[in-house]
Parts: structure tokens; C-alpha cells; sequence
């Protein structure tokens, strides 16, 4: 319940649905991939990992989780037995948790210089906008000043898909009815 009201115009939601859609999208973004990465499959699990972990640090506080989801990724599986590979691949996906917040994202000169898990992770999260991801305790009165809030209100559809190098993101923008007339006829 916290999270629903972290900010003034609640909290877009994190739950099963948007990891979820996390993953499958950041999926697609490999399968797409040209060349294909020699360890497409390791990259495909550690994707899988990191997009269903990305948010766990808002169980801690929205602002910095990304922060806070490396803090609690390294105390769960600290004493976790790995091997030199293992260890290198924990380390690719605390780089795509840590990177996934935009704050963090954009302290980075280049990203290109981050491993695909967390390229992929980072479009996917951040193209995963819908009316669905606002909370039903969100004031969407309010959300008129908050850019991410405003934007998930008025999408109803978001598709990525790739052309050579780069990804295409279409926004489909058509408020959902309900949340327009509590928005705009209080």
C-alpha cells in the first residue's frame, strides 16, 4: 500500500503483469538481435532474472531502487556458491537493475557500453507505458504534472520491434475513459 502512494499521483504499478511484459519484450529485442550474441542463451536467462528482479527495490522506496534492488539482490545471494561464469553473470544482471532507473541510466556517458541484459532491460522497461500501469488509488487530477503518469494514462497501446541497429516504439494514444472523466470531471 505504501507504493500506491509514493508520489502525489500514486504509483505506477509494478506487479506480475509489468515484469512480465518486461521480460517478454526484452526477449523479443534479443531474438531480433543481429548477429546473433555467441551466448544468446545465457543472455536470454540472465534477462529473465534481472527483468523479473528489476523492481524489487521499491519494496524498499521508488526513488533510487534501482539502488535499493542491487543492495537486496547482494545480501539475498552473497553466500551463494558460484563459480567464475556465475559470478560474472550476477554481475551483468545487477548492472541492468542498477541501470534500469533513469536517474541512473542517464549518469552513464555512453550506453552502448552496457552488456545487452541491460540494454534490453532498459528499452523494455521504459516502453512498457499503458493506462493498466496506473494505480486505481492514483489522484489522476494530479498526474497532469507527472510526465510518467501522464504518459501511462493516455497510452492505451505500446509495441517495440526492431529495423536493423535500432528499435521502433509505437504509442498508441487513446485515454481510457474512466480514468479521463475522474482526470478532467472530478
Amino acid at each position: 500500500l505504501i507504493l500506491d502512494t509514493e508520489t502525489p499521483t500514486g504509483f505506477n504499478l509494478h506487479g506480475e503483469k509489468h515484469v512480465t511484459s518486461v521480460v517478454e519484450k526484452s526477449l523479443k529485442l534479443l531474438e531480433k538481435r543481429k548477429p546473433k550474441p555467441i551466448s544468446s542463451k545465457l543472455i536470454e536467462k540472465e534477462l529473465i532474472i534481472a527483468g523479473y528482479l528489476h523492481d524489487i527495490g521499491n519494496l524498499i522506496g521508488r526513488k533510487n531502487h534501482g539502488i535499493y534492488g542491487v543492495i537486496l539482490l547482494t545480501k539475498k545471494f552473497f553466500d551463494f556458491n558460484r563459480t567464475k561464469e556465475t559470478l560474472y553473470s550476477f554481475l551483468r544482471i545487477l548492472e541492468a537493475v542498477l541501470f534500469h532507473e533513469v536517474d541512473m541510466a542517464c549518469s552513464i556517458p555512453l550506453l552502448d557500453k552496457l552488456n545487452p541484459v541491460s540494454l534490453g532491460l532498459i528499452i523494455a522497461d521504459k516502453t512498457d507505458v499503458s493506462s493498466w500501469r496506473i494505480s486505481p488509488k492514483a489522484d489522476t487530477r494530479k498526474a497532469v504534472n507527472d510526465e510518467y503518469a501522464l504518459v501511462n494514462l493516455f497510452t492505451s497501446k505500446s509495441t517495440i520491434s526492431t529495423r536493423g541497429k535500432s528499435f521502433i516504439w509505437r504509442i498508441l494514444f487513446s485515454p481510457a475513459t474512466s480514468k479521463r472523466e475522474k482526470l478532467f470531471f472530478p
